[in-house]
């Protein structure tokens, strides 16, 4: 309080104990027992609080209220028009000390008043007139910086969640979007997600400063919501309790459950409104976001080591947004870096090899081609001394006649291979594969550099550029002349005619009639194209000893004759079936005189062996050829309704129900795992 201030002070103070006459009651001075200030002539106090004022001044024993007005004016001025809100109770102290209570909400808060007092006149009547005391003069209602009431309160509560909403919303949703997302969405995303990315990425480029600004707007605004809430309820727990249910649920909790799910279209459809942001913030903010570039690094955005790109390929795919074989090859590709051809090769002593001093004769060239691979490699000796690689299209110009062996063959093409550790890569094995040199390698086990011993003794197995492809797919690669689907389990293919499954079929000098290459086309025929001699009913074991067997026969035509031989005659039984190796037979059918000509590979009589395995599904363990001709009885017989003549010599194989229930019970046998010693 400044000197001549107090001087004032003390001149109304002491005006109370002057002795005069005073008609009526006057207040020189007030005091407020509160948190106030003073401004020159003013004393302010607080609103919404309440403020216990004392009065000082002569003969305010007559004074029975107090008030307020707006507009000061000359002491004893009447006043009744003047005032404003209830009148103030007061309480007289009968000394020249007058003390009251008052309180007065912030919308109704002037900022600077006057006091009123109700005064009892000498004739008995009650009159409000202007006081004006000496020192102070006025008080100033203050507010804590809102002076809002009414409906634009609460309207200015409810856009301030939405801004609070609004702030929580993007800074979750763009920061959510790093930079790699949206640099991947610009060259891979819709037409509209393009374009939405193409918005947003220079304004995410610069994260830490979106970051400081939406955060610093997020807090200044949640900060005036705690307030505009205060004024609006009281300064109570309630307040604290609703500003803070209204942020939660509305200012975070909704806004980022919107954003995290939408928040590449919330982020490009607020662009310009984050800039605004951004700019209106920038003096604080660009500082504090230098700061953290500095700590932090650059933001490089979402990366990911290949294990954990491929588990997000595979959780993909487990939602249906990859189909199962990308998923495979995708996966198969990101673990090439990691496996080693050991993992994948087929051990040396599981391949199939040809010795050099070996010939290429019809047995050999059978068994090749049985086995079904396209390289085999020769070996000198010791299998773990590969010298060279046989291609199965090298054989193309062989005759298996001319007994070649197969080093003048390997010479001649001098087919190549590469070697290789067996902690090579996946990814570098794959590499020396593509630049077409060779498609198949030898594997050496790692050894130290001082090991002098040959590569002979390291060789542990081979592998091949369909191998690594099979890695990548992450499944077999099975094509029609494959016997194993899985070189490592060495788990059999499941096929539909097993005809590439074949035994080396040995041309035994048996008196039979057909040569090795007829033998193997017979038997792939029989075995694919006939029921009766499929893999349900017939071992190729079997079928194989009975092509070695003298079932063959031949019928000659003679020119000289004027009818030509008959195999078969319409109405008459026959017990056999005839499958006609070589020559052509003339088919006719009495009833309608249609005639046509047969050729190699046609069966006749199988309705008869239809009724074998119709009578017998399964035979009996115990062999009784006698009771099994008793049961099948007629059967065992077929009555033909056609001709057949001999055109040419014909070759052809006979079989009766006894044969053909010997093959059957044979072949029972073996695929059950037994052997039958007696018959």
């Amino acid at each position: 309080m400044k000197s001549h201030d107090f001087l004032k002070f003390c001149q109304a103070f002491l005006s109370i104990f002057v002795v005069e006459v005073f008609s009526v009651a006057q207040i020189t001075s007030f005091s407020i027992i509160s948190e106030y200030a003073a401004d020159r002539d003013t004393l302010k106090f607080a609103a919404d609080h309440p403020v216990k004022i004392y009065f000082f001044g002569n003969n305010l024993e007559t004074i029975v209220a107090l008030s307020f007005s707006r507009r000061p004016k000359k002491y004893l001025k009447d006043c009744d028009d003047d005032r404003f809100g209830e009148s103030l109770k007061v309480t007289n102290s009968g000394t020249g000390i007058m003390m009251s209570v008052f309180s007065l909400p912030s919308d109704n808060c002037p900022r600077m008043l006057s006091i009123c007092s109700k005064q009892l006149n000498k004739n008995g009547s009650l009159s409000w007139i202007h006081e004006e005391p000496i020192f102070p003069k006025y008080l100033s209602c203050e507010t804590d910086g809102f002076n809002i009431s009414g409906p634009l309160a609460w309207v200015l509560y409810g856009f301030m969640l939405t801004q609070s909403a609004l702030f929580s919303g993007l800074n979750l949703g763009i920061m959510t979007l790093d930079v790699l997302t949206l640099k991947i969405m610009q060259q891979a995303g819709s037409p509209s997600e393009k374009k939405m990315a193409d918005s947003v990425l220079p304004v995410r480029a610069r994260g830490n400063l979106i970051l400081c600004s939406l955060t610093m707007a997020n807090v200044v605004v949640n900060v005036i919501i705690s307030m505009l809430s205060d004024r609006l309820i009281g300064g109570t727990g309630w307040a604290i309790f609703y500003a803070s249910i209204g942020i939660l649920i509305f200012g975070e909790i909704i806004p980022q459950a919107i954003c995290n799910r939408y928040s590449l279209l919330v982020a490009s459809k607020t662009i310009p409104f984050t800039k605004f942001i951004l700019y209106l913030t920038l003096p604080v903010a660009y500082p504090l976001s230098l700061v953290l570039d500095t700590i932090l690094g650059e933001d490089m955005g979402k990366t990911f080591t290949r294990a954990k790109l491929a588990e997000l390929i595979k959780q993909h795919g487990n939602l249906g947004f990859v189909d199962k074989d990308e998923v495979n090859i995708i996966t198969g590709a990101l673990s090439m870096n990691h496996r080693t051809v050991k993992e994948i090769m087929t051990p040396i002593d599981d391949v199939y090899m040809l010795s050099s001093k070996a010939v290429l004769d019809f047995e050999t060239t059978n068994d090749i081609i049985a086995h079904g691979f396209t390289r085999i490699p020769i070996f000198e000796n010791d299998r773990r001394r590969v010298k060279s690689v046989l291609n199965v299209k090298d054989l193309a110009f062989v005759d298996p006649n001319d007994k070649i062996p197969v080093s003048t063959i390997c010479n001649f093409y001098k087919r190549t291979f590469i070697t290789v550790p067996a902690s090579k890569t996946l990814t570098d094995i794959f590499d020396e594969f593509r630049k077409g040199n060779t498609h198949l390698a030898l594997v050496y086990a790692d050894s130290p550099k001082s090991d002098l011993n040959a590569n002979s003794n390291r060789l542990i197995g081979i592998v091949t550029m369909e191998d690594v492809i099979e890695e990548i797919m992450q499944e077999e690669i099975v094509d029609e002349t494959d016997i194993f689907t899985d070189n490592k389990r060495k788990k059999k293919r499941s096929m539909r005619c097993p005809n590439m499954d074949l035994w080396p079929i040995l041309n035994f000098q048996t008196g039979s009639r057909i040569t090795p290459q007829l033998k193997i086309a017979v038997l792939r025929h029989l075995v694919a194209n006939t029921i009766a001699f499929g893999p349900k009913y017939a071992h190729t074991l079997i079928l194989q000893g009975f092509l070695n067997c003298s079932f063959a026969k031949e019928v000659m035509s003679d020119d000289t004759q004027s009818r030509s031989p008959a195999l078969y005659e319409a109405g008459k039984e026959s017990t056999n079936a005839i499958f006609t190796l070589q020559g052509s037979l003339i088919v006719e059918f009495p009833d309608t005189h249609l005639q046509f000509e047969a050729g190699a590979f046609t069966l006749f009589g199988e309705a008869m062996l239809a009724n074998v395995n119709e009578t017998f599904p399964v035979l009996p363990d115990e062999w009784n050829l006698e009771a099994l001709l008793q049961t099948l009885g007629d059967k065992a017989k077929f009555t033909p309704d056609f001709n057949t003549q001999v055109t040419s010599d014909v070759l052809f194989l006979e079989v009766t129900a006894e044969k053909y229930l010997l093959i059957r019970y044979l072949s029972q046998k073996i695929q059950g795992g037994k052997f039958p010693l007696v018959f």
